[in-house]
């Protein structure tokens, strides 16, 4: 029976955004410790690449929040079996199964399930990168991702917070494999996935439609999937003010095919290493639900009832 994995992938440099496996495969709880630190290093922008082995192969592995699943690259891994993975226009690419090992620092699981594709359009050729690893990897843990000392962070508990950090707590929500955030705009509730894998910010062609939103077009970019490259629109979001949670911000505006596969309320957009970075410091506690923000500078920030 041939399963479909959606990787969808949009390009400036790269951008990948959530995609999800048909039937899910649960990893093999491994030898967690607490306390993993994994350095990584950034590839193509914003983009977190670590060090790792995967079966018998020791390479690069991105690390991608967007996803759920484990994705290698072919040039490395063979699989058996069929599955489908298709991009953003509808185009697809056959893709193989595999069980996988994985050790990274610390951390080692076993993966019932990887997907083995062709992943030569999305990565720069002068960084060998073997998969991508969603986060299956780090269910039921805390990921903080510290960008001033370039170090993932594995936990079994979400760390002490310091006392002179400003914090913003978001509660987060599943839709099948996709989490999501709420973020307030001009009166309405947007749902918008938080991507590590994804460059820029993505906003959904139907919600950047909607006249609250005021968008205004100030450029546009290419979207690189497994068919031929098409040029998107980037815009602003006019009805963002100086001090809301995506003040700054700039999205591509895409329609998001997930949407009609997902069993929950509509994605409209992702969050990617664009926004990202406004935050030194940001914790993903899966156990609790929450994405925790920490920056030194205090402030109000809108577009959220978490308190701050």
């Amino acid at each position: 029976m041939q399963r479909t994995v959606f990787l969808t992938a949009l390009a400036v440099l790269v951008l990948i955004f959530p995609g999800f496996a048909a039937t899910p495969a649960v990893p093999t709880p491994g030898r967690y410790t607490d306390a993993i630190a994994i350095p990584f290093r950034y590839v193509d922008g914003e983009l977190m690449i670590v060090q790792g082995r995967i079966n018998d192969v020791t390479g690069y592995i991105l690390i991608d929040l967007g996803i759920q699943d484990l994705v290698l690259h072919q040039d490395y891994f063979t699989g058996s079996g069929k599955a489908v993975v298709q991009g953003p226009a509808g185009s697809e690419s056959k893709a193989g199964l595999l069980r996988a090992d994985v050790a990274i620092a610390g951390l080692q699981l076993a993966v019932p399930e990887a997907y083995v594709v062709d992943l030569d359009l999305f990565w720069n050729k002068g960084t060998p990168i073997i998969g991508m690893a969603g986060w299956q990897l780090f269910q039921g843990k805390t990921l903080t991702i510290d960008r001033d000392e370039r170090v993932l962070q594995v936990t079994d508990a979400c760390p002490v917070i310091p006392e002179d950090m400003e914090v913003v707590e978001l509660p987060f929500e599943w839709n099948g494999p996709i989490p999501f955030i709420k973020v307030e705009i001009a009166g309405k509730t947007y749902r918008f996935s938080i991507d590590s894998g994804a460059e820029s910010n993505v906003i959904s062609r139907q919600a950047a439609r909607q006249e609250r939103l005021a968008t205004v077009q100030i450029g546009q970019d290419s979207l690189l999937g497994f068919g031929r490259p098409k040029v998107v629109p980037r815009v602003v979001i006019g009805a963002i003010g100086d001090d809301h949670l995506l003040a700054g911000q700039s999205f591509l505006v895409v329609p998001l095919q997930m949407n009609a596969e997902l069993p929950g309320p509509r994605i409209d957009g992702i969050l990617g290493g664009q926004w990202l970075k406004m935050y030194p410091v940001i914790r993903i506690d899966f156990a609790g639900q929450r994405v925790v923000l920490l920056r030194s500078s205090k402030g109000a920030i809108a577009g959220t009832s978490a308190r701050t």
